[in-house]
């Protein structure tokens, strides 16, 4: 997990990242560029570049809280020790 990726993205940023499994969990075409090699990070920061309209940052940014705010990271690790409890 990159809690500096999900920052970023908390922010409405799209981000351009390596495409591992703990990223690509949460980054997607709306909110970013995954990348495997290093042609692929150098067309998406061209196409980052050239397409800066293409993100809706306000959805971005609401995508993320949802998903990594206190309040959301609380309420699952709250259902979790519901659960382990039970």
């Amino acid at each position: 997990f990159s809690v500096v990726n999900a920052e970023a993205l908390m922010c409405g940023a799209p981000v351009i990242v390596s495409n591992i499994p703990a990223v690509a969990e949460f980054v997607h075409d709306k909110n970013g560029i995954l990348f495997d090699t290093p042609k692929e990070l150098l067309e998406g920061m061209l196409y980052m570049t050239k397409n800066k309209n293409h993100f809706n940052r306000a959805a971005i940014s609401q995508e993320v809280v949802d998903k990594f705010s206190q309040a959301a990271v609380g309420q699952t690790y709250f259902d979790v020790f519901k659960t382990l409890v039970k």
